[in-house]
């Protein structure tokens, strides 16, 4: 996995900061319909 971004989603109004990555994956990687752990309330789309 690469970081290839990052940055606020508000400048000066807000602190959260969102990352985002790139990574290979193949079929048997996806383990459900959208991934992510839902416990944790991702939203992975592939």
């Amino acid at each position: 996995m690469e970081k290839i971004a990052s940055g606020y989603t508000s400048v000066g109004a807000i602190t959260e900061q969102v990352h985002f990555f790139i990574a290979p994956y193949s079929q048997q990687h996806r383990i459900s319909k959208g991934g992510g752990l839902e416990e944790e309330g991702e939203a992975v789309e592939t």
